[in-house]
């Protein structure tokens, strides 16, 4: 069974040098550097999303940023208990898609933020990973038949040169098409892997708490890149 729509997840924004100068400095909370049992066991559960140390790095640091963030009246909300996990899960499988998977991280929190935007109980995190596999296949299609179309539209000249060496225009279809190719791929493993490690109970069954987090978890991603719009 989905579990039921935790409280919206509020996570404050990291704050730019010019709000800096403004804001008067904040005592830090210690208890926010410090993971729950509970929390240590959902990211290690996360551990196949990441390839490289450097990943592993980077998720753990920018988790403890998005931690001390959290307001503290809402702190014990946020991480919840041992049977009952809080709004925290998400902000994990969000960093953690951020951090192993950098590259499609955009386009897959952009998806994740438009599913949201119509939610309202209608889409579960299995429905979505099903919405981005078909993406997938509809998009590896689509590459395939403009790959045949722009084959099909050689000039004879190109044709006349690939007898004798390889055309450069030819060479960089052929790099682009690999491009292609292997985004998607990574893009199905992503999905695959999300899967594996999360069910309907996993995350609240209601999409729609993702769509205020999105945003704010990918300010925390260090790239500008990373903001969906």
């Amino acid at each position: 069974m989905a579990r039921e729509p935790t409280q919206p997840l509020r996570v404050q924004s990291p704050l730019t040098g010019e709000e800096r100068k403004r804001k008067p400095a904040e005592k830090l909370n210690p208890e926010q550097l410090r993971f729950t049992e509970w929390e240590l066991a959902d990211m290690k559960n996360l551990a196949r999303l990441f390839r490289t140390p450097r990943a592993v790095k980077r998720f753990v640091n920018t988790y403890r940023l998005v931690r001390v963030s959290v307001p503290p009246a809402e702190l014990a909300s946020f991480e919840g208990t041992a049977k009952d996990p809080g709004g925290y899960r998400m902000a994990l499988v969000l960093l953690a898609i951020v951090s192993g998977y950098p590259n499609l991280a955009p386009r897959f929190l952009q998806q994740l933020r438009d599913q949201s935007r119509v939610a309202s109980g209608k889409s579960t995190w299995s429905k979505f990973l099903d919405h981005c596999i078909a993406l997938a296949a509809e998009e590896q299609a689509r590459a395939q038949l403009d790959q045949a179309k722009t084959r099909a539209g050689a000039t004879a000249k190109e044709q006349a040169a690939s007898t004798t060496r390889k055309s450069p225009t030819r060479r960089m279809r052929k790099v682009a098409a690999r491009d292609i190719a292997y985004y998607w791929q990574e893009w199905i493993q992503l999905c695959e892997r999300l899967r594996e490690i999360s069910s309907d109970d996993y995350l609240p069954g209601d999409l729609s708490g993702f769509y205020d987090l999105v945003p704010r978890i990918a300010r925390f991603s260090f790239s500008a890149n990373m903001m969906p719009e």
